[in-house]
């Protein structure tokens, strides 16, 4: 999806310099070049640095680094705060994917607004690499099972003074299902978790 590019100044640049100005290179990299002002010569040294840069292949990609870049409140999803941390970084999907232990093709479904849910762990591998904190890369419903959604339904639960079943019965669900939340035994999909806010 990202090219990376190598840029060497010393190919481009340093013969340019050689045709106007006495020049003389060490090696690949390092050259020293000599002026002559008056009586005296001033020596001075060249480095050229070579780099690699992660371009963006997708004008919409392109348009959503340079938007943000400096303020990251408009990204909404969480497939656009990865892009967008990824392309700051100069890192491609394949360096990504293998800094943080996961297969290329499973971080580009992080990237493609796909799915719902991110793995707590992952996302902390990320959120270390992308030196960000957790709570940056996170929307509202993956915040809430970070923070350990068990005992947020429960506390939910008990303040609107609700028994399992009566909450069960709100969210048209089985009864097991609320208890396997409030456990953590199963994590709760999006929708259901859409319909707890708005019921209570």
């Amino acid at each position: 999806m990202y090219r990376k590019y190598y840029v060497n100044t010393m190919a481009h640049s340093l013969p340019k310099i050689a045709k106007h100005v006495p020049f003389y290179p060490i090696n690949d990299h390092l050259g020293i070049k000599i002026d002559t002002l008056g009586a005296t010569k001033k020596i001075t040294p060249i480095y050229a640095h070579m780099f690699n840069f992660a371009m963006p292949n997708k004008v919409t990609d392109a348009k959503t680094y340079y938007n943000n870049k400096n303020n990251t409140e408009n990204l909404k999803t969480i497939s656009d705060k990865l892009r967008f941390y990824r392309l700051q970084n100069g890192l491609e999907q394949k360096d990504v994917a293998k800094i943080i232990g996961i297969s290329r093709s499973d971080y580009s479904h992080y990237e493609n607004n796909s799915r719902d849910y991110y793995p707590a762990e992952v996302m902390d591998r990320l959120a270390k690499l992308f030196k960000v904190n957790i709570y940056d890369l996170l929307d509202d419903y993956n915040i809430f099972l970070y923070n350990g959604q068990g005992q947020q339904i429960q506390a939910l639960r008990k303040k609107h003074n609700l028994t399992q079943k009566e909450l069960a019965n709100l969210l048209n669900v089985q009864l097991v299902r609320i208890k396997r939340w409030e456990s953590e035994k199963n994590r709760i999909l999006k929708f259901n978790w859409e319909k707890l806010l708005c019921l209570l």
